[in-house]
């Protein structure tokens, strides 16, 4: 397990053990999405990740099953220390206008937590 400077899980540490958590829910096995935003590519990669549907800002995880009024969950998951940048905040706000549940979780626990509880509310009915 791979740990920051500080003692504290990464972010990827932390997706990894939500993955595997998740993997091992019959409702959620196979339905919780990695988007695969974040790293470094090479100027070439970049134009056609771009051209490919890349955005920045967009969270983490998606989880599109939906609850409790929501059509789905968007998770933006961050170390203890993470900070949320602008775009996505703004790529959250825009998500929340469009009908999903957004949260920023800064743990396993929270990650955990969050998603059981959306889990436990009555499915959202959708056409």
């Amino acid at each position: 397990m791979k740990l920051l400077k500080s003692g504290e899980l990464s972010e990827r540490e932390i997706q990894k053990m939500v993955i595997a958590w998740a993997d091992l829910q019959p409702e959620l096995k196979g339905r919780v999405i990695h988007i695969p935003n974040e790293g470094k590519r090479s100027i070439v990669g970049g134009f056609l990740a771009k051209k490919e549907g890349l955005r920045p800002g967009v969270s983490d995880l998606l989880i599109p099953i939906a609850r409790g009024g929501y059509i789905g969950m968007w998770i933006e998951l961050k170390s203890k220390s993470g900070k949320v940048s602008d775009v996505q905040r703004s790529f959250m706000a825009d998500m929340e206008t469009l009908g999903y549940m957004t949260t920023v979780c800064r743990s396993f626990d929270r990650a955990v937590h969050v998603i059981s509880s959306y889990m436990r509310q009555k499915p959202t009915i959708t056409k």
